[in-house]
């Protein structure tokens, strides 16, 4: 499989857009765009996504199976949930890494 190497956290409280992120993947591959986002059922990612010819968004990169977007997926939310708890003042940008455990 893979290893999520580091993830960046980028606070932009937009509504219901709570944040954008970056991972790291074996520190070789870095994924940016990836959108946290608080829907009717909690928190979610959406991965970086272009608007097409027909009006619609297509996602520019996704995890091909479902372990892979679990595990992104939590990575992200993680180092986000984290950083929301720390009482320090607002961020730009925060920059962790994440180990799974």
């Amino acid at each position: 499989m893979f290893t999520i190497t580091n993830v960046t956290i980028y606070p932009a409280n937009l509504g219901k857009l709570k944040a954008f992120a970056s991972i790291e993947i074996d520190s070789a591959f870095v994924v940016k765009g990836i959108r946290i986002i608080d829907g009717a059922n909690g928190l979610f990612i959406a991965m970086p996504a272009s608007k097409g010819s027909d009006g619609n968004y297509y996602d520019d990169c996704f995890p091909i199976t479902q372990k892979a977007r679990e595990d992104i997926t939590e990575a992200v939310l993680s180092v986000y949930e984290s950083e929301e708890q720390e009482p320090e003042p607002k961020k730009t940008t925060a920059k962790k890494s994440y180990k799974k455990k």
